[in-house]
């Protein structure tokens, strides 16, 4: 969501914190009493938490897995979280207990900033109550992308000591700088609440090495992409865990809604192709949640609907993890959808989505080239001059029906929608595609080869 945007750049937090807080003293006082609750937060739960700064909101927010235990903001008053039943007298919360889920305790309390020393030690120990509630309580930490480490460094300035960051962050920063740009989002399938009736022969399709297509529903999501990374974990009675990865072959569309319960409301979907799906009963699903140390554990696994994107590091775990599972030698290849394709990369803003959607309708018509070369020259041999690589010859029955079957015209070309038709397209080999596309071009198959 745009307005959940934050940042990490230390001036520009400097900025807006002094623009926020503008009295010295105020401000020393109020981003003291921060800084000793995240020195408390890292030592009841070092993965688990985070702080956040989010200009469009005007505040700050220090979370504990999904409890924000102190936001500060621009108004009179700081919101400190603390323990309902250790308040100091006099003291009141702005609601009632059981507003946080993973602290049922917590109750936020307005503290004024013109006195927040004084108020906040007052609430220190109804204060770590709840830090160690939540810290008990977590169900992983939903956002450790928007964790701020100049915050962090700004923060450590102010009270002249280094204050820790997240135990995540260097795993964050490693899994940003190899991302392709694919995403990956968790959907969800409680059987209490909807029948999969065609689970048992999906099942048997999956086992047989097919991939298999289908929609789910995403939630309220609509920042899905085709090509995106997806995982179906699997809630409600046990066994729960993860039973199926597949990527995105649409962008989300409403129709009707999948619970009757909601029947005056469209659904939000997404098509998608499950490469792999194990059963649901005991043996069969990936355990995340129990997880207990490790990148998995900065997920909120328990999400009632689908949707919930899973950060860069722990999608990166979640794949090993589920290839060991599953017996699979190493994490899948990108879809043919994923933006990491370089033809696809030609494109930008709006004609991106509509190219990506067209290949995934082209798909049999590719397979009506292959079927029509097959039965006018009986083999796929790549029409690029001087090349004429043959599958089959070389891989023999690994290679038989197989090849890349390419678009003369680049689609990249077209301004509007247009027909293929099967003469526009030809059969060629891997490497030939390759080059013909290297940096996002198309190059003429005629003139690919040098002559001699």
């Amino acid at each position: 969501m745009a307005d959940l945007d934050c940042i990490d750049d230390p001036a520009r937090i400097q900025e807006l914190v002094e623009s926020w807080l503008p009295y010295p003293e105020e401000r020393q006082e109020v981003l003291t009493g921060l800084a000793e609750s995240v020195e408390e937060v890292h030592r009841v739960t070092p993965r688990c938490w985070g702080l956040s700064v989010v200009p469009k909101r005007k505040h700050i927010s220090l979370n504990v897995g999904m409890v924000n235990v102190v936001v500060l903001s621009t108004g009179p008053d700081q919101v400190v979280v603390a323990d309902n039943r250790l308040l100091p007298p006099g003291v009141h919360g702005t609601t009632e207990p059981g507003h946080y889920k993973n602290a049922p305790h917590g109750v936020p309390v307005d503290v004024p900033s013109k006195a927040f020393r004084g108020f906040y030690e007052r609430l220190r120990e109804a204060h770590r109550a709840t830090i160690e509630e939540a810290g008990r309580r977590k169900s992983g930490y939903l956002w450790p992308e928007r964790h701020s480490a100049g915050l962090i460094g700004y923060l450590s300035k102010v009270v002249g000591r280094e204050l820790p960051n997240p135990d995540y962050l260097a795993e964050v920063r490693a899994a940003t700088s190899q991302s392709s740009g694919v995403k990956t989002w968790l959907l969800t399938w409680n059987p209490k609440k909807w029948l999969w009736d065609t689970l048992d022969e999906e099942l048997q399709r999956s086992r047989r090495g097919e991939s298999v297509a289908g929609r789910w529903s995403c939630g309220n999501t609509n920042s899905i992409q085709p090509g995106d990374r997806v995982f179906l974990h699997k809630q409600g009675q046990e066994p729960r865990g993860i039973i199926a990865s597949g990527w995105v072959t649409s962008l989300p569309y409403e129709d009707e809604h999948w619970d009757p319960e909601h029947d005056d409301q469209p659904g939000l979907y997404v098509s998608y192709e499950f490469d792999h799906i194990r059963t649901p009963d005991a043996g069969g699903p990936l355990q995340v949640r129990e997880v207990d140390a490790g990148p998995l554990t900065d997920m909120w696994w328990d999400a009632q609907a689908s949707g919930t994107e899973i950060p860069l590091h722990v999608a990166h775990a979640l794949e090993g993890q589920w290839a060991a599972h599953i017996g699979r030698l190493r994490p899948p290849a990108p879809h043919p959808y994923a933006a990491a394709d370089e033809e696809l990369a030609a494109f930008e803003g709006e004609l991106r989505p509509r190219f990506v959607m067209h290949r995934s309708r082209e798909r049999k018509l590719r397979d009506q080239k292959i079927e029509q070369t097959l039965k006018a020259q009986g083999r796929l041999v790549c029409e690029v001059p001087g090349c004429g690589f043959d599958f089959e010859r070389v891989y023999g029955r690994e290679g038989v029906g197989y090849a890349h079957v390419h678009h003369k015209v680049s689609l990249s070309s077209r301004k509007t929608a247009g027909l293929t038709r099967l003469e526009d397209l030809s059969v060629l080999c891997a490497n030939c595609h390759a080059i013909i596309h290297r940096g996002g071009e198309c190059r003429d198959m005629d003139s690919l080869i040098p002559k001699p």
